[in-house]
């Protein structure tokens, strides 16, 4: 969809009930705050999609695509634009996702999937018996 990420989850858009499109919450909710700065600005979706990721601290390229002269002059026009600091926030909000869990990977369940499907954190694999101590240290007196 947006900057390279992949649509995950499926469901209509109201506007073409006959095509089914796949997008998460996040993708749906940055699609609609990305036409509401196209129409603010009076550009194409695409101009400020394109501005907006091509601009991000950090990132190199944007990879874009015609399949016209006149599309692809569009795509060049977008780096010209200029988004303000209030509707590149709103972007930037509307992308946000929250981070995970630092200490996820402590947790039971990421245990267990990491370690070993189904053993639980601090089990003893099968057969496990405590090592026998067959000599007494030396005492010195």
């Amino acid at each position: 969809m947006i900057a390279g990420r992949p649509p995950s989850t499926g469901r209509i858009r109201p506007k073409q009930a006959d095509v089914y499109v796949r997008g998460s919450d996040t993708d749906w909710r940055l699609l609609a705050a990305v036409e509401s700065v196209a129409g603010k600005l009076g550009v194409t979706m695409t101009q400020v999609a394109l501005n907006w990721v091509a601009t991000q601290p950090g990132v190199a390229s944007a990879i874009v695509g015609a399949s016209s002269a006149d599309q692809l002059g569009a795509n060049v026009a977008a780096l010209d634009l200029e988004l303000p600091a209030e509707l590149r926030a709103e972007l930037d909000e509307a992308s946000s996702v929250p981070p995970p869990s630092v200490y996820r990977m402590f947790t039971p369940e990421y245990q267990g999937r990491l370690v070993s499907p189904g053993v639980k954190v601090g089990d003893k694999p099968a057969g496990y018996a405590p090592a026998v101590r067959n000599w007494a240290p030396e005492s010195r007196g």
